[in-house]
């Protein structure tokens, strides 16, 4: 079922004035394909295109002003697709049209390290965002190049972190399963790479399956499951 802007608004206006709200802003647009994407996300080189999104996003975005300005929002959540395939400058306009309505407690960005300089991760640490998560999906080359996503050296991993905790903005990577060899034998590469990620010193981690495998193969969803589980316990002893 689709849903028009004024049905959606309604909808949102039946929320109770005391419930916080969570605000999500999507990128639709990356600079390449993987092959694993679940999603239709779309690849862009043209700055029309760009443009005509960043429009129509800030108009939705005013649309629901009053509804944003007599709520508390707790999260404003920027993902995507690739939200640093915009320039900083087009960042900075879309995080203050938001700004300028509602507070949000905190604000989260995707950043897909491939396309990040240093110069670019402190203007997006400057425009208060409090968590940064960088889409690695995994340390190995290999894979990556099979699945048509460009490698980023750990050092280089290494380096983004340090400048976000000189901005004092906390830290997440994300991580893939199941994109090696799409058996339960990719659960050592995942070891790995939780092993590489935890000596970056980053706040959070958060690990994903690979989305196609597991909902053909329901032994591999549980494993997985198990081993996250076994993970969890590991932390909390």
């Amino acid at each position: 079922m689709i849903y028009t802007i004024h049905e959606i608004k309604k909808l949102w206006e039946k929320i109770p004035l005391d419930e916080d709200i969570n605000l999500y802003i999507h990128s639709p647009f990356c600079q390449c394909k993987c092959k694993y994407c679940l999603y239709s996300g779309k690849e862009c080189n043209s700055q029309i295109e760009k443009n005509y999104f960043i429009q129509e996003l800030k108009s939705s975005i005013f649309h629901f002003r009053d509804i944003l300005k007599n709520r508390y929002v707790n999260t404003l959540y920027f993902g995507g697709g690739t939200p640093n395939i915009f320039s900083i400058e087009e960042i900075e306009n879309i995080t203050k049209t938001i700004y300028d309505i509602c507070t949000p407690n905190k604000k989260i960005i995707e950043l897909n390290p491939a396309y990040l300089t240093e110069e670019y991760l402190k203007k997006i640490c400057e425009l208060k965002y409090t968590l940064i998560t960088f889409g690695i999906q995994t340390f190995d080359k290999s894979t990556l190049q099979y699945h048509n996503r460009p490698y980023v050296k750990k050092d280089t991993i290494k380096r983004y972190i340090d400048i976000c905790k000189e901005y004092n903005v906390k830290t997440s990577i994300d991580l893939m399963c199941f994109l090696k060899s799409y058996t339960i034998n990719d659960i050592q590469y995942l070891e790995n790479d939780i092993n590489t990620t935890k000596s970056l010193d980053v706040d959070f981690i958060t690990i994903y399956p690979e989305q196609n495998l597991i909902k053909k193969d329901g032994k591999i969803a549980q494993q997985f499951s198990q081993y996250i589980e076994s993970k969890i316990n590991q932390k909390e002893h």
